[in-house]
């Protein structure tokens, strides 16, 4: 089953109030609040009074988007993802988003990729201890630039509470998307939905790109989970732009 939503960073300039209001007036399910500014680490006063919020607008909270980039914190990474772990269990949110390294799959030396799944590894396991999954934001510059490496990755971890997001590239073509796609269904439970192209990331309203996201649901629908769409960056970054661009969703999935 489908689930729509919102990922709060496409409207940072809005309050966490602004943005469920966004997501309650036009039909939304959920919301992924982001650690940099809604729901910062460490600030687990501020992420019990908007989890609170969030539930109580009857909308839930699929991920947290940490922004936790494993391999640079060194030593002290232990201590930087319990921060982060104990403001997700104050959101009461099941899973911590977070960044898979600094470096492409293809240009990261071996004890690199060790440590680095290492390091993820016992990350999950800290997760599991707070009955969370932690799951990746597939993103070039990280170990998921591409779909292979993502499903290595996962499996070279080897830990049940290990997940990974979606969203289509625009450094791939349409069918290098839809292969990588295919490949990752049965670990994603959230893919961001927007519509991007070229290496400048030239935006588009999702109506332009209607005939990709038909070919995209297409193979989602071959989930045996349920999957959250998540609104990201509409092509202002405006609110204005909001109850057009989740409609255009609506409609879709109707």
């Amino acid at each position: 089953m489908f689930h729509t939503g919102l990922v709060s960073i496409t409207y940072r300039q809005c309050t966490p109030e602004q943005i469920i209001s966004l997501c309650v007036e036009n039909g939304l399910s959920a919301i992924e609040w982001g650690g940099d500014v809604h729901v910062p680490h460490g600030d687990t006063e501020v992420a019990v009074r908007i989890g609170e919020m969030t539930r109580t607008a009857g909308l839930c909270m699929p991920a947290y988007g940490t922004y936790y980039k494993a391999g640079t914190y060194g030593k002290d990474y232990r201590r930087e993802f319990e921060k982060i772990l104990h403001t997700a269990c104050a959101l009461d949110t099941p899973a911590l988003r977070l960044w898979a390294g600094t470096k492409n799959s293809e240009d990261i030396a071996d004890d690199e990729r060790d440590a680095l799944l290492s390091e993820l590894r016992d990350c999950a396991d800290m997760a599991a201890a707070h009955g969370k999954a932690i799951t990746f934001e597939r993103h070039n510059g990280t170990l998921t630039n591409r779909a292979a490496a993502t499903l290595a990755m996962i499996h070279e971890i080897g830990r049940e509470n290990v997940r990974t997001h979606w969203q289509p590239s625009q450094f791939l073509t349409h069918e290098e998307n839809c292969r990588g796609l295919s490949l990752l269904v049965p670990f994603i439970d959230c893919v961001h939905v927007f519509a991007w192209e070229g290496a400048n990331a030239r935006r588009f309203t999702l109506a332009e790109h209607r005939d990709r996201w038909a070919d995209y649901l297409s193979i989602l629908k071959g989930a045996q989970q349920d999957i959250h769409l998540l609104m990201e960056f509409t092509p202002q970054n405006d609110p204005a732009e909001f109850p057009t661009e989740a409609q255009t969703l609506h409609t879709w999935l109707s």
